[in-house]
Order: C-alpha cells, then sequence, then structure tokens
C-alpha cells in the first residue's frame, strides 16, 4: 500500500511544483512542503518497518516489489528509502521556508497556519529521527542547520526581542515583557 500512497504523494508534489514554476506563491509552497514532509514520513515509515521485519519476510516484499535482476538486500533497499526520505524532507523545508519569507497577513496570508504545518513537519522529522539512531545516513546534521530558519522570516516583529526577554511567548496575550508581572502581561 505504501507504493499507491507514494505515488499519490509523488503526483501531487510534482503538480504543486509546475504550479510553483508558474508563480510562486505562499498557498501553495506550503502544500509542497505539507506534501513533501509526508511522502519523507511514508518512506521512513517503510525503511524502518522493513529493517524490524523477519529478514526473509523482508527480503520477500522487495522481490516483489523489484525484478530478481536488480533486487537489493533489505537493508540496502531501506537505506535507500531513507536517502529518498531525507531529500523530500530537505525539499519540504525550503518550500516552507521560501513561503514563510513570501508570506505578509496583510494580503490574507495565514502565517500562523504555515507556522504550524512547519512546526508539525519539524515535529515529524524529529519522529522520523528517533527511531533511526542505528541508520546510516547522517540527517541530523544536515537537519540541524537547515531547519532552524532565521526570526527574520517570522517579520519585522520577531526580527528582534526585547532586551533581557527570550522572545517565548507566554500565553494568548503575547510576550513577557521585562519590568512587568506575568499576572500583568
Amino acid at each position: 500500500m505504501y507504493d499507491i500512497a507514494l505515488q499519490c504523494y509523488r503526483s501531487a508534489a510534482a503538480s504543486y511544483r509546475s504550479a510553483v514554476a508558474r508563480e510562486e506563491d505562499v498557498l501553495t509552497l506550503s502544500n509542497l512542503g505539507d506534501v513533501l514532509v509526508q511522502s519523507g514520513t511514508c518512506l521512513y515509515g517503510v525503511a524502518r518497518a522493513l529493517r524490524n521485519a523477519d529478514p526473509d519476510l523482508a527480503a520477500a516484499a522487495i522481490g516483489s516489489q523489484m525484478a530478481a535482476e536488480v533486487a537489493a538486500a533489505p537493508s540496502e533497499w531501506a537505506a535507500a528509502r531513507e536517502v529518498e526520505a531525507q531529500s523530500d524532507f530537505m525539499a519540504g523545508m525550503s518550500s516552507y521556508e521560501a513561503a514563510c519569507s513570501m508570506c505578509d497577513s496583510s494580503q490574507g496570508d495565514d502565517l500562523p497556519g504555515l507556522l504550524c504545518n512547519w512546526g508539525s513537519a519539524l515535529r515529524s522529522l524529529a519522529g522520523c529521527l528517533q527511531v533511526r539512531k542505528h541508520c546510516r545516513v547522517p540527517l541530523a546534521a544536515s537537519t540541524a542547520v537547515a531547519a532552524s530558519p532565521p526570526l527574520s522570516l517570522l517579520g519585522p516583529r520577531c526580527k528582534t526581542w526585547p532586551p533581557g526577554t527570550s522572545g517565548v511567548p507566554t500565553g494568548s496575550r503575547g510576550f513577557f515583557r521585562p519590568g512587568r508581572s506575568r499576572a500583568a502581561v
């Protein structure tokens, strides 16, 4: 079933890329990021399932997916899917970054929704990294830099924080301000 899901994700990604090639817009870039993260998550899930499966069953499953002359060992096949997943995740993060850089709430763009989707994508990536400690692909090092965009992407209000604050929200009423109690915020 994963192959059908992956075909759907690949088809959707191709459609979004085609639309972005004609004209970049926040919603299309965000949707492209979403579908690439789903694809990456799917690929990691399949690789994990294959690594956890009985070796004979894993080899049989791979053999049914590939011609006998090009069938790879299950661990090689899983590693190749992880490389594909890494590529999808990195492209998804780049898509979210591009969408954030173009986002303009005064034009009706949904920055909170975009940031929520990006955060969910990072959580999905973290989940994949957590279960692949034993794998060969060094994704964590490349992701740490790429997945931490500058605050300037969040707009002029978030470029700098007042001195003495961390910029951490304290609730729905805004950011903690020095010299004021948390109750007053």
